[in-house]
């Protein structure tokens, strides 16, 4: 019974790692899709035979479009977390 107990235990603290990552990825969306982006032009000017830079009408629309990943997978993360820590819950030896 103690290695379920210990099982349990390391579940937890992952499952509660998972939604803090989600949490996290929702919460600085914006600033972290503001540095990707800034970081794929940098790199894009440094290799051109690679692809080239963004147009200056692409680069909000790409902005826009990372804010909207970095969202979607962190409150997907979220509720995995959080539906998985539900189930775990019920697992626990009454």
């Amino acid at each position: 019974m103690s290695h379920l107990h210990f099982w349990l235990l390391v579940e937890f603290v992952i499952l509660t790692n998972v939604a803090f990552a989600g949490a996290a990825l929702f919460y600085w969306a914006k600033p972290m899709s503001q540095r990707y982006n800034e970081w794929t032009i940098r790199f894009q000017q440094r290799h051109p035979q690679i692809s080239k830079p963004p147009s200056l009408e692409a680069a909000p629309l790409n902005y826009k479009v990372m804010v909207f990943v970095f969202r979607v997978v962190g409150a997907t993360l979220l509720a995995e977390a959080i539906y998985l820590f539900v189930r775990a819950i019920g697992r626990i030896p009454r």
